[in-house]
């Protein structure tokens, strides 16, 4: 690979006697060009941060010699950053990981690390992106990218006008269940799509009897907290991915638990919703709902379900398994009576959908599209743009909630 980013550096890769890749500059049988990148890896202590970025995406690619382009390896070199240094020491040494700092700006003042990656405290993202841009750093970020549509668009130009490549971390399109509905949708198995639903969330306990299985800045406006904020912008991407453009929202949502205990053993009050629910009309004029909860106990397949129905048939997803219905198979239920049970299994009535035989960690298909992006200029889908209609999403929501109305999105604006 001849054009090089700046702060990317060639090296060459050859295999040792145990099989394993090993860098080199002493040509012998098995060289093969490599491309050395350093990443700034922010909030690598967290729980995202730590497994499914590092345990499941990065190591991975380190542990097989480098991430394929064409005839050259991507390899990334990475230097771990976190407020808590014996957690961050221990982590690097069970990762082989030799570079690890407490110091952010430190970390943004090294020319040999040109990617910064962020993934701790959300209300913290905004400063630490900002700075990672007036360091000249191309940035990949955990979601929302920004506050507001206004601040991330003032990050993507402050990107752009600096030559920088920029992207957010866009995972839950790539889990099996819905790559096997978007399957579906390009082979154009739904015909005209009518309508969709989507239904996520499970009981989450408020800590005073058993543990919160969620960390208290969730239920805390001051940690950027909010169920709306946190898990609409994936459902924006999920379904715009799969059935296009979605023209507006409206949204009712709810705190259905007012008070939590932290991690403290602190009781708070809550001063976010915990429960929304948001009808959506794509630019096709198909209407859809989106019901999102930490106060309901499942009764559905999954934690996450999806089900796109369509004139030519119907398919429900969940995190790993779809199935479908086609309109061939679609039963004749002739009328409805509520005084007596049919006894009909609906559910039997429909055929899952196979797929391949192993599906890539959903965090680790994303790193490897934004490393080609870096290195390559490989076309990027979850780009900063891509993260700013996340946000976007999410304030059309509290916008509707607040104005108790139909939000067109292109009102918001920056």
């Amino acid at each position: 690979m001849t054009s090089l980013v700046p702060g990317i550096h060639a090296l060459a890769t050859k295999k040792g006697v145990d099989g394993q890749d090993k860098r080199g500059h002493d040509g012998y049988e098995g060289i093969m060009a490599g491309i050395d990148i350093g990443i700034i890896l922010n909030g690598a202590t967290g729980r995202i941060g730590s497994t499914q970025h590092l345990a499941n995406a990065l190591a991975p690619i380190r542990a097989e010699g480098g991430l394929a382009v064409g005839p050259d390896r991507i390899v990334p070199r990475l230097l771990l950053v976190g407020r808590d240094a014996e957690r961050l020491a221990a982590i690097a040494q069970s990762h082989g990981v030799d570079d690890w700092t407490t110091d952010l700006d430190a970390a943004l003042a090294r020319p040999d690390f040109p990617v910064f990656f962020d993934a701790a405290a959300t209300q913290q993202r905004m400063s630490s992106l900002i700075k990672a841009i007036a360091a000249g750093k191309h940035i990949y970020s955990e979601k929302p990218v920004a506050p507001s549509v206004a601040e991330g668009l003032a990050l993507l130009r402050a990107a752009q006008s600096r030559g920088l490549k920029a992207g957010v971390v866009e995972d839950k399109l790539n889990l099996p269940g819905l790559q096997k509905l978007l399957g579906l949708a390009q082979s154009g198995f739904f015909g005209r799509v009518t309508g969709f639903k989507l239904d996520f969330g499970w009981w989450v306990f408020d800590g005073a009897e058993q543990p919160s299985q969620r960390p208290s800045w969730n239920y805390r406006r001051s940690g950027g907290g909010g169920l709306t904020s946190d898990m609409v912008p994936h459902w924006r991407y999920v379904i715009e991915g799969i059935l296009g453009p979605i023209r507006r929202v409206v949204t009712a949502a709810a705190t259905a638990i007012p008070e939590h205990v932290d991690e403290n053993g602190n009781s708070f009050q809550v001063d976010v919703d915990d429960t929304s629910l948001t009808l959506a009309e794509l630019a096709s004029g198909a209407v859809g709902a989106i019901v999102c909860s930490w106060a309901t106990r499942v009764r559905r397949d999954d934690l996450m379900t999806l089900q796109v129905d369509g004139t030519g048939g119907s398919a429900f997803a969940g995190l790993h398994r779809c199935w479908m219905q086609s309109k061939a198979e679609t039963p004749t239920i002739r009328r409805f009576n509520p005084d007596v049970d049919i006894g009909t299994d609906y559910r039997g009535q429909w055929k899952e959908v196979a797929g391949v035989a192993a599906y890539a960690n959903p965090y680790r298909v994303g790193w490897e599209n934004f490393l080609r992006h870096v290195v390559a200029d490989a076309p990027l889908t979850c780009d900063l743009s891509a993260g700013i209609r996340d946000v976007r999403m999410a304030e059309a929501c509290y916008r509707s909630v607040a104005e108790q109305k139909w939000i067109m999105l292109d009102d918001i604006a920056g």
